[in-house]
């Protein structure tokens, strides 16, 4: 039982850092849309970075690549095997994605976020899935 506690305020935590919603400028997309956005994607590159280091929760993964337009997550891992806390990510970063997306002009119905798990070993996808699978009503 502490165990699933404990992956679900992980998990709370790596969207609150990915995502921004910590933000203090509140700034709603359409206002100050530059400055929102490079806020927030320096607040992404942290948070990757802050996922990077951390090896107790995030152990295989290697690197996280960012397409320029946020359109795409490309996760690598040593092996083809992922733990709790590596496979829980793809749903951070469908909304950082899509919100950044957002914050560029696209509409929200046209954002889409990809993200691409690969075995770094020998470069296969392990999974690709894409935002647009998210419930959404």
């Amino acid at each position: 039982m502490m165990e699933k506690i404990r992956l679900i305020l992980m998990t709370i935590c790596v969207f609150i850092m990915i995502t921004g919603c910590n933000s203090s400028n509140g700034a709603a997309p359409s206002e100050e849309t530059t400055s929102v956005e490079a806020d927030s994607g320096n607040a992404l590159a942290d948070s990757i970075q802050t996922i990077l280091d951390d090896k107790e929760y995030y152990p295989d993964i290697t690197s996280i690549e960012v397409t320029s337009d946020y359109t795409l997550f490309t996760i690598t891992l040593e092996s083809d095997v992922m733990n709790t806390y590596e496979s829980m990510l793809v749903m951070s970063f469908y909304t950082a994605g899509n919100e950044q997306q957002i914050a560029a002009g696209v509409s929200p119905e046209d954002a889409k976020t990809t993200v691409r798990y690969i075995n770094g070993s020998t470069n296969e996808i392990i999974s690709e899935t894409d935002s647009s699978t998210m419930i959404t009503e």
